[in-house]
């Protein structure tokens, strides 16, 4: 199994010109953030969530953490900045690098409110809001099958989608 850090190093090879990943500044519920470093962590939420709906398993190991601004991975959340300057190869199996770039082309125009948005939807995320700005460790593996009727539009999209 994958590593949120493996999916999100392929997510910034896939943006080499760093046009959605970036270091611009922005706020939101009271939070100042990397709008790029938002952005990533939306996509790897997503793509976890959709996978799950998809396959009845996790595409990556790292947990997700129930954050103001929606899930987020700890391990690129607090390392964007490295992240971005990194340029070492990630070794993706050909089906799941398709699904990334399927997942990475949807969202591909989505700006950061919409992103966010649909990390609120996420029941797990919604059944763990952070606390006193601390953050929980969520479960997706507790709504497979609310996943599955969540994410069904969605999938039937990316399986009509060239990769």
């Amino acid at each position: 199994m994958l590593t949120g850090k493996q999916v999100a190093k392929y997510f910034l090879s896939l943006d080499s010109k760093r046009e959605l990943f970036t270091k611009k500044r922005v706020r939101n519920e009271n939070c100042e953030f990397y709008e790029g470093n938002a952005r990533l962590n939306k996509l790897l939420h997503i793509a976890q969530n959709v996978y799950i709906a998809k396959t009845g398993n996790q595409l990556f190991s790292s947990p997700l953490f129930a954050y103001k601004n929606g899930a987020v991975v700890r391990s690129v959340v607090n390392n964007y900045s490295r992240l971005l300057n990194e340029n070492d190869s990630v070794e993706i199996p050909e089906d799941t690098r398709i699904f990334l770039n399927k997942i990475y082309k949807s969202c591909y125009n989505a700006d950061i409110n919409e992103l966010i948005a649909l990390s609120h939807e996420d029941p797990e995320w919604g059944a763990k809001p952070p606390i006193n700005n601390k953050s929980q460790q969520m479960n997706p593996m507790l709504h497979v099958e609310e996943y599955k009727e969540q994410y069904a539009d969605f999938i039937k999209v990316l399986d009509g989608m060239d990769a």
